[in-house]
Formats: structure tokens, C-alpha cells, sequence
């Protein structure tokens, strides 16, 4: 056996799967039947992925020694920056330039008109990032869709069972042995698929474990008229840094769909963080609860750890109980064995129902990295979180607000409705408050100070803001176009023609 032979066995023996993978691959073009005994011996590896491997590596080295021809591993994988088929539409499209998200206004107006297929037709375009040149003698044979375990199962299960498998393959990693011949095969998948909630999780798999090899593909699906299949590419961007995306994502931020609304502030995480964070903080603290929960499902949706500390702080200040739920399922998402012991050691400062539901989430943790034999049963992916005290009390909280209102409309003993001149609303435009000062007072319970900031926030944009000032403005305006005053939405109108 040779020298380099043996550093390649050992590379297929160490405790690292990436590089028994990657040493199965090298032995199955070597060719060399001494290795087949030691590949044997990874046949009973717990990972799913070395299995693979290592069974197509033994096939491969018997098949050459039989005098079959080439290994398995002579595919050319199929390039990936390929435009997936698609139904014919009527009229090709052009590739569309860069959109400037300060001046396009999706929630207030029709989304952009787009063929019928889930894709736009393949531009001619050249992928973002070139594949990597293929790591063996290829030849001209494309990959079969039994190749992959996971490509089998998922085009024999039955659609709801289809959708649990991808969306548990994405957050678990199940099937690591995701290379860029799979990859392709489910970018193709993905464009032949008329269920939009499978397709979405085919292409956020292409994000997850293709890369920016695939960033054209995916960012076709960008002009999707189907919010699913848009928010599904946004998912998958989170997993591609590049900067002209920089660009793109702000301008789904103002879609009229919630989801897409919180998948591109997650994509925008990871490509232009200060202004992700900036943008989930001052959601985090508006009045509306409809930003809240925009802003906690984009928090949920971002998997790394960093934003741990935004996931606490809706656990810590949020009382709407829906909101505060997601806020405990984005903290159990995030722990790690970094953040463990700091989970532990608030426990003894939280009220007891709280400091049940971090004890829950450590619980969790434990039963999922500390035991030695036994897995996880599906079961154990979510903790339970009552939160029928809090429910009681929301139900309580919005009964007395309806009665409330109720009673006003009747000529009751509600709450009157707030009172003001025209003569309140003035302002000076030679003495504006700073736009941060106007961005907290556009969230303000009170009318008034609501149409002032509004106003104010106009007369900036008069007076010439521009660059990063600018697009804060029309952001916070374009936020503000959701208000419950028919006054204020008035004004936004008035301000985005």
C-alpha cells in the first residue's frame, strides 16, 4: 500500500465525517481494492452521509477491478447557475437591472407582474459564483435521481409527509452528503413542482447547502408572483453573502406579505447586519403589533446564535402571548454550548413561569447533545410552552377594549377619543426634531403625535436628506403606511406619489 494511500486510509478513519467523505471519494478513484476492508468498516458509521460515500466508493473500486469502466464518481454534476425547467411562458424576460429599494413601494401597490410558472424563463446570465471544477475525470453522464437516498425518498412520499421531511433535513442537517450533483437535481425539483409550500423548502435546501454556485437560480424566484415561493428564495439568501444583495433585499422588506416581510429582514441579517439590527430593534419596540411580530419572525428565522440577544429581549418585554411564543422557540433555536450555562444562570432571577420555560429549553438541550445511545424522538423538537395564563389574560385585555369601544360608539362611559385642532398639528419646518427622535414618535399612542412626526419626517425629505438618512426616512413613512388613522395613512400616500 502505498504511502499516500495510507494517509488517505487515515484520513478515512479519523472522527471527522467531512474527511471520511472526502477520502471515500479519493479511494473510489484510486481504484486500489486493498482500501475495500477499511471501507467496510465505515458501513456501520452513524452518519447517513458516509454511508453513502463509502458504499459508492466499494461499488466503484469492484466495478474497476471487474473491468466495468470508470467509478461512480465520473458525473459531471450538472452546472448549477443552469436556469431549472420551467413552463414555457409567453413572452421571455429580460434580466431585470439593479431595483432601488428607496424607490419602489411594494405595499403600496400591485406586486410586480410576473409570468404564471414558479420561475422566471432562463435569462442569459452567467452565475455569480463559478462552480468548482469537478475533483475527478468526469464524463458526460448526469446524475440519476436514485443517486441520493434523500432525492428517493422525497419523490416517493406523499406531500404533507414530503414537506415535514424537507423542512426537518433543513433545521437538522439529516443528509449532509448535500454536494453540488444533488443540489442541482433538487434546484430541478424545485422548478417542476406546482405545490409552492414543497418547492419553497426544495429551494431553501439549494440555499442552505448550494451556496452562491446557485445564487442566480434562486434569485429568479425573486420575481415570482407567489409570495411562498419569493419568501423561500429570501430564506435561502440568508446562506449567500454577496453584495449586490445589498441592494436587493431591502425592497421585499415593504412587501404586503408578512412572511416575505420577515424573510428578507433575516436575508438582509447576514448581508448588511447594522441595518438588519437596526431595522428588528425599532420593530421590536413599536406600538403596533403587527411590526412586533413581523420582527420576532424574522428573529426565529435567523439561525445563528448572535441574535440570541434580540430572541431575549422579546422574552423579556413582549406581553402579546403569540409573540411572546415565538420569542421562546427562537431562544430554544439559538442555544448552543456557548450560550447553555448563561441560560442556566438566569434562571434564578426569572418569575417562576418564565424561568420554567428557559428550564424547558435547557431540558431540551441536554436530551439532545448529552445522550451517549438513545435519539431524539421528532417529538422532542419543540418544547411545550402553556401559555394559558397569558391567554386568559390577553382574552381579558381585548374583551375590556372591545366593551370599550363598544360603549363610545353607543354614546357610553368609554374612553372619549382624542381630541385636537388643526392648529396641534403644525409644525415649524425651520425647526425639525431629529429623524431618530421622529422614528420613536411615529409608534406614539396618540394621533397627533403620530401625524406630527409624519409630517416632520416629510419636510426632511423636502429640505434634501440623502443617502443612509434618506432611507431611514422613507422606511420609517412607508411603516407608518399600515397606521390605524386614516389621517396618517393619508399623509403616507401623499408622500410616496
Amino acid at each position: 500500500m502505498s504511502v499516500n494511500l495510507e494517509e488517505i486510509i487515515f484520513e478515512l478513519e479519523s472522527d471527522i465525517d467531512d474527511s471520511k467523505i472526502k477520502a471515500a471519494r479519493m479511494l473510489a478513484q484510486a481504484g486500489d481494492a486493498e482500501a475495500i476492508p477499511h471501507l467496510e468498516k465505515q458501513l456501520n458509521s452513524s452518519n447517513q452521509t458516509v454511508r453513502y460515500f463509502v458504499k459508492k466508493a466499494i461499488d466503484a473500486i469492484k466495478l474497476r477491478a471487474s473491468g466495468g469502466g470508470s467509478p461512480v464518481f465520473t458525473q459531471t454534476p450538472p452546472a448549477p447557475a443552469a436556469a431549472p425547467t420551467a413552463p414555457a411562458a409567453n413572452k421571455p424576460a429580460a434580466t431585470a437591472p439593479p431595483i432601488d429599494p428607496l424607490k419602489t413601494t411594494v405595499r403600496t401597490g400591485a406586486p410586480p407582474s410576473a409570468p404564471q410558472s414558479p420561475i422566471m424563463p432562463a435569462a442569459e446570465e452567467e452565475p455569480a459564483v463559478k462552480p468548482a471544477a469537478a475533483e475527478f475525470p468526469v464524463s458526460n453522464a448526469r446524475v440519476d435521481i436514485s443517486d441520493s437516498e434523500l432525492l428517493q425518498k422525497i419523490t416517493r412520499l406523499p406531500e404533507d409527509k414530503k414537506i415535514a421531511e424537507l423542512s426537518k433535513v433543513f433545521d437538522e442537517g439529516d443528509y449532509d452528503l448535500l454536494d453540488n450533483v444533488v443540489i442541482s437535481k433538487i434546484s430541478e425539483l424545485a422548478a417542476a413542482e406546482p405545490n409552492p409550500e414543497v418547492a419553497g423548502w426544495l429551494l431553501r435546501l439549494v440555499g442552505k447547502y448550494g451556496g452562491a454556485p446557485f445564487l442566480s437560480g434562486i434569485a429568479r424566484y425573486l420575481k415570482s408572483p407567489n409570495p411562498k415561493h419569493i419568501s423561500a428564495a429570501l430564506d435561502a439568501l440568508y446562506y449567500i453573502k454577496d453584495k449586490n444583495l445589498i441592494n436587493i433585499i431591502p425592497q421585499f422588506i415593504r412587501h404586503p406579505d408578512k412572511e416575505v416581510q420577515s424573510s428578507a429582514i433575516a436575508a438582509l441579517w447576514v448581508n448588511d447586519y447594522d441595518k438588519s439590527k437596526q431595522i428588528l430593534d425599532k420593530m421590536l419596540n413599536a406600538d403596533e403589533r403587527e411590526y412586533r411580530f413581523i420582527a420576532a419572525r424574522s428573529i426565529l428565522k435567523i439561525p445563528d446564535d448572535k441574535s440570541l440577544e434580540l430572541a431575549m429581549a422579546i422574552f423579556y418585554n413582549e406581553e402579546d402571548p403569540e409573540i411572546f411564543k415565538i420569542g421562546v422557540l427562537a431562544i430554544q433555536k439559538k442555544t448552543t454550548e456557548g450560550n447553555y450555562y448563561k441560560l442556566k444562570e438566569i434562571i434564578d432571577t426569572l418569575p417562576s413561569q418564565k424561568a420554567n420555560f428557559i428550564r424547558q429549553i435547557i431540558d431540551k438541550f441536554d436530551s439532545t447533545h448529552h445522550v451517549e445511545e438513545a435519539e431524539v424522538s421528532d417529538s422532542g423538537t419543540e418544547i411545550s410552552i402553556d401559555m394559558q395564563a397569558e391567554e386568559d389574560k390577553e382574552k381579558e385585555r381585548l374583551k375590556k377594549i372591545a366593551s370599550s369601544k363598544h360603549d363610545f360608539k353607543k354614546g357610553g362611559k368609554g374612553q372619549p377619543a382624542e381630541t385636537f385642532t388643526e392648529k396641534d398639528l403644525e409644525i415649524d419646518v425651520n425647526n425639525l426634531k431629529p429623524v431618530p427622535i421622529l422614528m420613536t414618535e411615529i409608534g406614539s399612542k396618540k394621533e397627533a403625535d403620530r401625524i406630527k412626526a409624519i409630517k416632520m419626517l416629510i419636510a426632511h425629505l423636502k429640505q434634501g436628506a440623502t443617502g443612509e438618512l434618506r432611507e431611514q426616512i422613507v422606511f420609517a413613512i412607508e411603516l407608518a403606511n399600515g397606521d390605524v388613522s386614516q389621517r396618517v395613512r393619508d399623509l403616507v400616500s401623499e408622500a410616496l406619489k
